[in-house]
């Protein structure tokens, strides 16, 4: 990027800028004729006496010539107006160009960030700099030339126009100009200055707000209230006092213009008027004069403003730089087009005196050497500190320091990123989930296909090129099949089941696609094959009364009470907005039908109940809106409206509420599903009253309104409803436990039998995953990491301690089936803890920044377990706060976390001591910390110092005392006292829950500890009993 706002401004939109120029120039003639014409129209039309005049060959008389003038100045100010019109659409495109330009050159530096750069600054702070920041310099683009250059041109043309007239009158009109130029800056800085003083206070008295409105209790248990309102006064008062001041700098700003633009004319007038008696002006150039100098005050004024943004602008454009033009940012050449096919790698995987460091300079891999040979399957146990970097080195993402990774006969460097990253799959704890579809992302390992440079569809290759954007199309296929060895979309789909098998996705994604309604439109073959699934489905239901009863199938003389109100009305779900059931009460036919049946009343009570009780449960103004999304069925916009009317309902009465509030709660009512929901009860005598307006509804329900309804039909399939919906015909009585595992079951069982499982799977790749996955379980989130890497068939695959989530019998699993489906790969698994020795043909060790062989197919496991960890646990390590972060490593309660989070945990920890006998913590206190044990060994004690007293455990070495402190506010359940000499790691509460909110995979570990404490305390009362 350039050094500064105006060579970048000046390198990429020079052609624009010099157009701008012209356009500039070029209409400063036209702006000075524009001048001229009421002189002669004063002088020669209305004051003149020689006539006939001349104009463009052409003989006018008095009257002719006076109006012949006024057409034209008419014209001049139309051409005039096109000028200015052209120029600003002209330079704000440039500006939007720019503008897009600008935010892809800072994309693509996000691209090249090295990996610890992303460590060190916040996603929020990049998103904010790329777009409001970004944003904010796009005025100043489109006016860094144009401003200058026209408003100037444009002062200057008016100022010559004057001077021209009389010399005098142009000197009046520069009177004012220096003072103008001198105070107005100055008190504009200081009202700048004051805004964001007020700003400031403004924020204070917000947040002071908030704890008054969060600390409500204590003020009135204190009897502070008093206190509170004078605190509430004198912040209001500060805020008060700063605004004033502001005011009487503003409006005296404001008064000092105003004053000094009437100076002028004033002058004019004088001087002006003086000269014209003297007999050296005549009127029309007075005239002229001072209806020029109206067009002398606006770009006065704009190049004042121009100079005041042009400091701001110049400070942002320096801020950018400084955060995206890093100077160890990733050669640009990782952003190139690659357009060759992709070679296989081949030969054994090679370190040669490898030596790598971390961010802190640290080295973390020392001098290794180790071959790993084609299809060889090697596990590595490592603490986070070590496995991130090692996972990186071999996976070609982390260059050494020294030393080379090879293979074969070439290295790992010599080959472009283009064929490391499609030949070598990485997977690991910080893999990514994008937002998008479960098949996006699984997929997004084979978007390397280039698409041709114009497409047909509606991407504007010109304006990319002109922006300096990507001139490819990314709406267009990507998917590179050859990359996975397939050649067809249907080689596609089923290498897609099978690694969704693999990695143990299956039933989750057929459990989902059950319960959504894709969109089977343009698969009318697949809704036949479905229909004939469901007959078959219908058959084995009334053959199993157990089952039978698990559905409650759609009937027209029946009320549905796992539907809703809406649905059970119209009896089948809206196509359009016609019947949308969040508008159902401003349905005119549908409140005929309600009002006809005597349920119109009912609809509004039973609507009013629903809104006072949904407002208790989520009206609250601390409420989560994620709460809101996932438990309520209205939406926040909806909550609002509903909390106005409830309050409405409560001042004035329900009869007095207006057509608008009556027709929200119907509609209300209406979205209601009886059973799930729970909150009113809709007794049997509604539901038959519900059941017999239904009849009345179809009976009057018109052509073109039927068409807006997907009817419950036995024969069709409804596009409205969920899949298992459609199969079942009917919907899951939700009551009955194990409704939806059974039916699922069963539904599972009858598309097997017709060939159509794998079918209906497949639409699961349309499903949404949301942000960062947020929609799937961080479980499923790690499988389908792991599905991405092994849809494009890698030659080596890394697995970086990336399925955490899983407990350690589907890890196993999961790595068995890697092996049956991809037999000819390298596997290397990286973990902190040691797998199933049988399953790999060796398994490393790294200790000291050394890889060494510690463990063969025939050596004892248990043995090798405990030797392994050992060697771990004695590894050196170069500082204290390292060493500390290493021992956290492995903890389970912080074995997934980053080694950056880790150190930063020691950092804001203490290290200390206690002495023989001296207790760490009492049972029954409130505990707010946790120490891990660095030396020594400590006695936990039950119930110390009564007959009961029992010792339950002795902890030593690297074990962690008092966590449950960590993980919930509970007493401390035991005491802990040193049996000798003890130097521990006190690790505090609130820096703890810091973390926690900063790292998910922390987050993760705590839910999975907290649960396995539960199961450990659980399995204890029973051997108890």
């Amino acid at each position: 990027m350039e050094n500064g706002i105006y060579q970048f401004v000046w390198r990429y939109s020079r052609r624009q800028q010099i157009i701008i120029a012209i356009i500039s120039i070029a209409s400063f003639p036209f702006l000075y004729t524009t001048l001229m014409l009421p002189k002669f129209i004063v002088n020669d039309a209305l004051s003149g006496t020689d006539f006939p005049q001349q104009l463009f060959g052409f003989s006018f008389d008095q009257t002719n010539y006076l109006i012949a003038l006024c057409v034209l100045l008419f014209g001049l100010l139309l051409i005039n107006g096109g000028f200015l019109m052209t120029l600003n659409t002209y330079k704000n495109v440039m500006a939007e160009r720019m503008l897009r330009r600008l935010r892809y050159m800072l994309y693509q530096r996000v691209l090249r960030f090295p990996r610890s750069h992303y460590q060190n600054v916040s996603q929020g702070e990049l998103t904010a700099m790329i777009t409001a920041e970004a944003e904010s310099l796009r005025e100043f683009v489109s006016e860094s030339i144009a401003v200058p250059l026209f408003q100037g041109g444009t002062l200057v043309t008016v100022l010559i126009f004057m001077f021209a007239q009389n010399p005098i009158l142009g000197a009046a009109a520069l009177a004012t100009f220096p003072i103008q130029a001198y105070v107005i800056p100055k008190l504009q800085r200081r009202l700048n200055l004051l805004s964001r003083e007020r700003l400031k206070r403004v924020r204070a008295f917000s947040g002071r707000l908030s704890e008054t409105v969060s600390g409500i209790g204590d003020i009135r248990a204190q009897d502070t209230l008093t206190y509170s309102l004078a605190d509430a006064s004198s912040q209001l008062q500060d805020i008060y006092r700063v605004r004033y001041k502001f005011f009487r700098i503003k409006y005296f700003m404001k008064a000092l213009n105003v004053l000094l633009l009437k100076m002028t004319p004033l002058l004019f007038y004088v001087v002006g008027g003086l000269l014209v008696i003297a007999g050296d002006l005549s009127v029309g150039a007075l005239v002229a004069a001072i209806a020029a100098y109206e067009n002398l005050a606006t770009p006065w004024r704009e190049l004042l403003k121009y100079n005041e943004r042009r400091g701001g602008a110049i400070i942002k454009y320096q801020t950018l730089l400084a955060n995206f033009e890093l100077r160890n940012l990733l050669n640009e050449k990782i952003l190139e087009t690659h357009f060759d096919d992709i070679p296989r790698l081949e030969g054994p995987l090679i370190f040669d005196k490898v030596t790598a460091i971390d961010e802190d300079e640290t080295k973390i891999l020392d001098n290794i050497s180790l071959e790993i040979a084609p299809r060889q399957k090697l596990a590595i146990v490592a603490d986070a500190a070590g496995r991130d970097l090692l996972a990186y080195t071999l996976a070609g993402i982390n260059t050494p320091s020294e030393g080379q990774v090879r293979i074969g006969d070439r290295t790992l460097a010599s080959h472009s990123r283009a064929v490391t990253s499609a030949r070598i799959g990485y997977v690991g704890t910080d893999s990514y989930v994008f937002d998008g579809t479960i098949g996006y992302n699984t997929t997004y390992g084979l978007l390397r296909k280039i698409p041709a440079q114009i497409s047909e569809g509606d991407y504007d290759y010109e304006e990319a090129e002109a922006s300096g954007n990507s001139l490819f199309d990314a709406k267009q296929d990507w998917r590179d099949l050859r990359l996975a060895d397939l050649n067809s979309e249907a080689e596609l789909q089923i290498w897609w089941s099978d690694v969704m098998g693999c990695v143990e996705l299956t039933d989750l994604l057929f459990q989902r696609i059950l319960a959504t309604v894709p969109d089977l439109s343009s698969a009318k073959p697949l809704q036949k094959k479905l229909l004939k699934a469901r007959a078959r489905i219908a058959e084995q239901l009334n053959a199993e009364p157990e089952l039978r009863d698990l559905v409650q199938t759609f009937d027209f003389s029946k009320y549905l009470p796992n539907a809703s109100i809406a649905a059970n009305l119209i009896f089948g779900e809206a196509r359009d907005e016609t019947f949308d059931i969040t508008k159902f009460g401003s349905n005119e036919f549908v409140r005929t039908i309600l009002k006809e049946s005597g349920l119109e009343e009912s609809f509004k009570k039973i609507g009013l109940e629903l809104a006072e009780q949904l407002v208790e449960i989520f009206g609250r103004a601390d409420v989560d809106p994620a709460l809101l999304d996932r438990f309520s069925f209205v939406g926040i916009d909806a909550l609002g409206r509903i909390k106005s009317i409830v309050k409405r309902a409560d001042q004035s009465g329900s009869d007095n509420l207006s057509e608008d509030d009556t027709a929200e709660l119907i509609s209300l009512t209406s979205q209601l599903v009886a059973e799930r929901h729970r909150l009113v009860v809709i007794d049997d005598d509604l539901q038959s009253k519900i059941v017999a307006a239904r009849q009345l509804f179809h009976h009057r329900l018109s052509d073109t309104l039927r068409d807006s309804i997907a009817p419950y039909d036995q024969e069709t399939y409804n596009e409205c409803l969920t899949v298992r919906a459609n199969l079942i015909q009917g919907r899951l009585i939700q009551s009955r436990a194990n409704a939806e595992r059974d039916i699922n079951a069963l539904i599972r069982q009858v598309l097997e039998e017709n060939d159509l499982f794998e079918e209906v799977l497949r639409l699961a790749m349309d499903l949404n995953v949301g942000i960062g996955g947020q929609k799937v379980p961080l479980a499923a989130r790690q499988s389908l990491t792991l599905a991405r890497a092994l849809l494009k068939r890698p030659d080596i695959l890394v697995l970086n301690d990336s399925l955490s989530a899983h407990d350690r019998q589907s890890r196993d699993r999961m790595r068995r089936n890697i092996v049956v489906l991809c037999p000819k790969m390298t596997l290397i698994w990286i973990d902190s803890e040691v797998p199933k020795i049988s399953d790999f043909d060796e398994v490393l060790t790294l200790r000291n920044g050394r890889l060494e062989k510690l463990i063969s197919e025939h050596i004892d496991e248990p043995a090798a377990l405990a030797h392994v960890q050992a060697d771990i646990e004695t590894a050196e390590i170069p500082n204290e706060v390292t060493a500390e972060s290493a021992v956290l490593s492995r903890l389970p309660l912080f074995r997934d976390v980053h080694p950056s989070n880790l150190k930063l945990l020691a950092f804001g920890s203490r290290r200390v001591t206690f002495k023989k006998g001296e207790a760490l913590c009492y049972q029954g206190e409130a505990g707010d910390t946790a120490f891990v044990i660095l030396s020594g060994n400590v006695d936990i004690i039950r119930d110390e110092g009564t007959p009961n007293e029992v010792r339950v455990a002795q902890l030593g070495k690297n074990e962690l005392v008092g966590e449950t402190s960590l993980l919930a506010p509970v007493p401390r359940t035991a005491t802990a006292r040193a049996v000798n000499k003890i130097v521990a790691l006190q690790i505090e509460k609130e820096v703890f829950l810091t973390l926690v909110d900063s790292d998910p995979q922390l987050a993760a570990s705590v839910a999975r500890c907290a649960s396995e404490r539960l199961a450990q305390t659980l399995e204890l009362l029973h051997e108890a009993a």
